[in-house]
């Protein structure tokens, strides 16, 4: 499927990111952070998260707690794999960027 730009297209189909009208608009959808496991995080180390959500396609980058992770992997639009940087026990936002947007803050605790 071709990439598409936001503005009105004739659509034929009913999908999560297209209006179903005779002008359909395309529009940018956000990513959504819906879970992350495991829960919770282990306090002192990296580890391994997997995240689920929408919209998790071309992923450009996942921050916990303003730190970047690393060894971002996206499997689809509603899964990335990732490792979490160190931190101490408590919960921090996790966000995920994408080229069209950034996600809402997700809190994820470390225990």
């Amino acid at each position: 499927m071709p990439t598409l730009k936001p503005g009105d297209w004739k659509v034929m189909v009913d999908q999560a990111w297209i209006r179903k009208d005779n002008i359909g608009t395309i529009a940018n959808i956000s990513p959504n952070i819906d879970a992350i496991s495991p829960k919770p995080g282990t306090a002192g180390s990296t580890f391994a998260a997997v995240i689920t959500g929408t919209s998790l396609t071309g992923a450009t980058a996942v921050t916990y707690g303003g730190t970047a992770c690393t060894g971002i992997t996206v499997t689809g639009s509603t899964q990335i794999n990732c490792t979490f940087p160190s931190k101490a026990a408590g919960a921090y936002p996790v966000v995920v960027t994408t080229p069209v947007g950034s996600s809402k803050q997700h809190m994820y605790p470390v225990a």
